[in-house]
């Protein structure tokens, strides 16, 4: 039992407690704390008691003053004898590992203070320590060298990570307080964390670094991928219009050294047509002919042009030249395999991410004005009133004369023969396809630039224009004439495929997105677009519903889509030597992983389209404005923006919108970001 008066240690849910008993009946005690408040505890909690016993009528302050001056001197020599003592009790114990009472333990202790004192110390010590002893019913065990060497670890882990934890915090703070810049926090931070935070925010709640990362945020005050994003732009490591896609889909932006070192050796080769013609290569010379290409003002990477001849009789021949690429990207250099990887250019507002190398991709391999360039070349000839005769592909050697624009097309188009005949042509072949059971959608675009200050700068499109129809019907009938060609002759190829519609659901067939004033129809081109099934690749030629044609490979943009660029390969081998250089299985196998990679780049392509949007959006302000509804649900709707030519959800309230409603809609909320953008009605 104890005795009243006596300094006790007892066992806590904070740990060891020093107190002063002031009665017990062996059960229970009733004891004094340091702070002068007094509790009962069951005895068992009890762990030490010491030698020596104050008298309980001492006045009430004296009680306590004496009580926090013995845990005070117990707290300071468990201080002294955690770390080296311990460690030296250990291995002296650990030779005979079993359960040791306090009092074996102390007498191992080389300690000339008073015993009590000592003990009460050393149960403080040891109790605190998380390496050496485990702690079970009052008795110490020590632990094995292997548990011990686990522990240490763990604990030199836990105290780098509250390091960490403190000194992010304080870097946090002092960016937000303007005290550090945002090279002096980049330099405080250990570039691993770094590392972690920029993939939980290009990943959010998907990232499995967040759970390494969220101490560091919860001390800083840092809530969600958000927080972290914001906190990265004010380090510098993020702009404040970081392009995440590019992050997500992990796209490269910087070319290998050994494909940089490839492009040096194709610029230092330069293309020299006297050579490839003096050789009795079979290129024919086309550079006498007038040559033309056709693309917007700021396009760089031309790889299609136009020469025309007016014949007699009213017949046209029309040369398509595609840039033969494949002479600068041979199959199984490092420049085809990172194409290969990249597998398509991407076209952002901000730029343009290149599937080669600028040297290649708006030099060596493609048509610039003026320059002479190797080129495959599809000769049509087309009889009076548009249908096709003939055609014929051979290799050639091209000069484009002028890098005409759509607007240039379109403005000269009155006085220009050739453009008349070209367009007359182009009207021809669309009116075939839809007789075939094409599909025009021929939607109105929004170019978005992204300004130097990052400004958004939007101007229309009009892709029903003739430059644009020009110069999609002949890239159309260049693809159509390539898939027939490599299908007759047998020629391996990767060939293009869409299946009719299944006639269960709602099938449009062969007709354009149009209201009967020739004006652009959203209703009808949802409609139409929900009707047509996925697009495939296989081997084997089939039909393409949308386009109306009955074989279609890609050709015509090899240096800026690899599947264009794969098959420029197979047929610059085939007109070379005779042979493929692949067969079915090879063109498969480089393929692999083809698809994945176009639909990682078209994701990007569309995100980043929709984030300047919306930001874009951003600065309407609260203006009304209008839209068309396109598709209705009981609670949302689709409508279509006639102001930024883009579709968008809006609410349906009490399914009062019909297809086809005029609307004026608000804009309630707009976060680039988190690709959010909110609309609600407000009046027809």
């Amino acid at each position: 039992m104890l005795h009243a008066g006596r300094i006790i240690e007892y066992a806590d849910d904070s740990g060891l407690i020093c107190a002063l008993c002031l009665e017990s009946n062996g059960t229970d005690a009733r004891v004094l704390s340091r702070q002068g408040r007094t509790s009962s505890i069951r005895s068992r909690r009890i762990l030490h008691v010491s030698a020596a016993a104050l008298s309980t009528k001492l006045p009430m302050d004296e009680l306590v003053g004496h009580l926090r001056r013995v845990d005070d001197e117990r707290r300071r020599r468990a201080q002294e004898l955690a770390g080296t003592a311990v460690a030296e009790l250990w291995e002296l114990l650990a030779t005979e590992p079993r359960d040791y009472a306090l009092r074996e333990i102390c007498e191992y202790l080389d300690d000339s203070g008073e015993s009590s004192e000592t003990a009460a110390a050393l149960l403080r010590a040891l109790n605190e320590d998380r390496i050496y002893f485990k702690l079970t019913k009052g008795l110490f065990f020590p632990n094995a060298e292997d548990k011990v060497a686990a522990l240490r670890s763990q604990l030199e882990a836990e105290a780098r990570r509250e390091r960490e934890e403190r000194v992010f915090a304080e870097t946090v703070h002092g960016l937000r307080e303007d005290k550090l810049t945002a090279e002096q926090a980049r330099a405080a931070l250990p570039a691993e964390l770094i590392a972690r935070l920029v993939h939980v925010a290009v990943h959010g709640e998907e990232s499995p670094e967040l759970a390494k990362v969220s101490g560091v945020l919860g001390k800083a005050g840092i809530r969600g991928s958000s927080g972290v994003f914001d906190l990265l732009v004010r380090l510098g490591v993020f702009t404040a219009d970081e392009n995440l896609f590019l992050r997500r889909f992990e796209i490269p932006t910087a070319f290998p050294g050994e494909v940089l070192a490839e492009v040096q050796q194709v610029v230092a080769r330069r293309f020299d047509a006297g050579a490839y013609l003096a050789d009795g290569d079979h290129r024919v010379d086309l550079r006498a002919l007038y040559t033309f290409s056709i693309d917007d003002a700021s396009t760089l990477d031309v790889d299609d042009a136009f020469s025309v001849t007016l014949e007699d009789a009213g017949e046209v021949l029309v040369h398509v030249h595609i840039t033969n690429a494949a002479i600068a990207v041979p199959a199984g250099s490092a420049l085809d395999l990172e194409a290969r990887c990249r597998a398509t250019s991407i076209y952002l507002p901000e730029g343009t991410i290149p599937m080669l190398p600028e040297e290649i991709s708006t030099g060596a391999a493609v048509l610039v004005a003026g320059c002479d360039r190797p080129a495959l070349t599809l000769a049509f000839r087309f009889r009076p009133g548009g249908e096709l005769a003939d055609t014929e592909l051979f290799a050639s050697v091209v000069r484009v004369d002028d890098k005409l624009t759509y607007d240039d097309v379109n403005a000269r188009l009155p006085a220009s023969s050739i453009l008349q005949a070209l367009d007359g042509i182009a009207q021809a072949l669309e009116r075939e396809r839809i007789a075939a059971g094409a599909l025009l959608f021929n939607y109105p675009e929004m170019r978005i630039k992204v300004l130097p200050g990052g400004d958004v700068e939007l101007s229309r499109i009009d892709t029903a224009s003739p430059g644009f129809r020009l110069v999609r019907e002949f890239m159309i009938l260049t693809n159509r004439a390539i898939g027939e060609y490599c299908m007759n002759a047998q020629i391996p190829a990767l060939f293009r495929q869409q299946a009719a519609p299944d006639s269960k659901g709602q099938t449009i067939t062969g007709g354009r997105a149009e209201t009967e004033t020739g004006e652009f129809d959203p209703v009808l081109a949802f409609v139409m677009r929900r009707t047509m099934g996925p697009t495939l690749t296989d081997v084997k030629a089939r039909p393409h519903f949308g386009l109306g044609v009955a074989a279609y490979a890609q050709f015509s943009s090899p240096a800026r889509r690899y599947r264009d660029l794969l098959l420029q390969q197979q047929l610059s081998h085939v007109l070379d030597t005779g042979e493929a250089l692949f067969d079915e299985e090879g063109l498969k196998e480089r393929a692999l992983g083809l698809e994945q990679s176009e639909s990682r780049a078209s994701q990007v392509a569309r995100g980043r389209r929709e984030y300047w949007m919306i930001k874009a959006l951003q600065k309407h302000g609260e203006r009304p404005t209008p839209a068309i509804v396109v598709d209705t649900r009981q609670k949302m709707s689709v409508i279509f923006l006639t102001e930024y030519l883009m579709e968008a959800r809006c609410s349906n309230p009490g399914g009062s919108l019909s297809v086809g409603d005029r609307i004026l809609v608000r804009i309630e909320a707009a976060n680039p970001r988190r690709g959010q953008l909110v609309l609600v009605p407000v009046g027809f």
